[in-house]
């Protein structure tokens, strides 16, 4: 542990990303009258950054445009998508489009357009966290809390704050064997559009894609078109895709009120029951109309006597080696006896999905503080997570509660209630602190 340096900067609230968690809630400070000199989110980006790597052109979101940073909280708010399209001169075009679901570049443009029309002093853009260390008061009691980070110019700064809350997003999750292999290339879908940079449309390549949800068929679509002479391979370990249930009454598992209803079962296997029967809303589900664009593509290409794509199902990829500069799949069914089968490609994409449950490891040397129940982290309703007696400090996480809030809580559905959330719980620790200080004095 370490004491509190006499020339520290020193904040309330320090947020750790600015994506659309962290800018619903910086927009939440600005509009409630929270004192914003006191709060400071560093983002590591030069701008706020939505799947960077997945912003394929013409491709939407799976939420309406009404689901944005502000409205589910404050409809008449400056910042709602409607009123950016209004300032942007494209409301009467947005509307004649008779879409609710705008492009993800679109939506990204108007995170950034959000982020231009809040006060500056509240973010550093290009500062990378390094370490957010404990700070021990002269009792032992953690009351504050130390991030370092790196700026855009390569200096290391860091800030001192009461509180943080973090929202960097989730980590690209590798499944075996990919997890100790070096060979290459091998990619994530989360860095598709830099990686696949490196590959000539003008030849003919082998690729594989790994997955059956929605990241996973827009990759083959976009690769059908951008590298007609190629083939692709889909491996999939389930039967086939499937469309995401986005049926009203199914849907309603996104309303803001069913983190409530989640939270409050308490009970693991029955969060777990919740969970199992909505998997399907966003997991491994893929649009009705993406779905049928590609069959279309099968289907056209039959006709036609083409294969360019090779569907492959109930397929584990049991080992992956280097054969020259070919990678090399082992595959077996998972259903029957059959032989295993090689696969060699030029190039592996990964559309396997997110976790969230692994800690940024800046965030190391608070682990040691934080609560645990079944190897879960406790969180408790307002985000918070649950610390030990020596942590006065409190510590937000958005995004990483599914299991105690909901299948939302890692979505865009209810970015502007979330916020509203932590900061009434931030006030509300904040006047709760001032009233024992008046106490102690008193």
């Amino acid at each position: 542990m370490e004491h509190l340096p006499s020339n520290q900067n020193v904040k309330d609230v320090v947020g750790i990303g600015l994506g659309p968690s962290n800018l619903a809630l910086a927009v939440a400070v600005d509009e409630q009258g929270g004192n914003e000199n006191e709060w400071l989110f560093l983002e590591r980006n030069k701008e706020c950054m939505w799947h960077p790597g997945m912003l394929l052109e013409g491709a939407r979101l799976q939420i309406s445009f009404l689901k944005d940073l502000v409205t589910l909280r404050n409809p008449r708010s400056f910042f709602s998508f409607i009123n950016y399209l209004k300032e942007n001169g494209r409301l009467d075009e947005f509307i004649n489009l008779s879409h609710f679901n705008p492009t993800r570049i679109e939506y990204v443009h108007y995170l950034n357009w959000v982020r231009r029309h809040l006060p500056q002093h509240m973010m550093q853009m290009g500062a990378e966290v390094i370490n957010v260390a404990p700070i021990a008061g002269s009792n032992g009691d953690v009351n504050r809390l130390q991030t370092v980070y790196r700026n855009k110019d390569g200096e290391v700064n860091s800030v001192m704050s009461k509180d943080i809350v973090i929202a960097v997003g989730g980590t690209p999750f590798i499944p075996e064997p990919f997890t100790k292999s070096s060979v290459k290339p091998i990619f994530h879908s989360s860095n598709f559009l830099h990686e696949i940079t490196s590959f000539s449309s003008k030849k003919s390549h082998q690729f594989c894609v790994v997955g059956s949800g929605q990241s996973a068929v827009e990759i083959i679509l976009y690769l059908a078109d951008h590298f007609p002479d190629s083939t692709i391979l889909s491996i999939q370990r389930n039967a086939t895709f499937k469309p995401a249930d986005n049926s009203p009454f199914v849907n309603e598992i996104f309303f803001p009120r069913n983190a409530d209803f989640m939270f409050d079962l308490h009970n693991r296997h029955s969060r777990k029951r919740v969970m199992n029967f909505y998997h399907d809303t966003n997991y491994s589900a893929v649009d009705i109309d993406l779905l049928e664009t590609l069959y279309h593509k099968i289907y056209d290409d039959k006709w036609r006597n083409q294969s360019q794509i090779q569907l492959c199902s109930y397929t584990d990829i049991v080992e992956v080696s280097e054969h020259g500069h070919k990678v090399n799949l082992l595959t077996r069914n998972n259903l029957t006896e059959e032989p295993l089968t090689n696969f060699e490609v030029d190039a592996v994409i990964l559309a396997t999905g997110y976790e969230r449950k692994t800690m940024p490891s800046f965030m190391d040397s608070l682990l040691p503080y934080f609560v645990y129940e079944d190897d879960e982290l406790v969180i408790n309703r307002s985000y918070r997570v649950q610390t030990n007696a020596e942590m006065k400090s409190n510590i937000y996480l958005q995004g990483m509660s599914e299991m105690t809030h909901g299948i939302s809580d890692t979505l865009l559905s209810i970015l502007p209630i979330r916020a509203n959330d932590i900061l009434q719980d931030i006030t509300n620790q904040f006047a709760t602190n001032k009233e024992k200080i008046k106490e102690a004095v008193y």
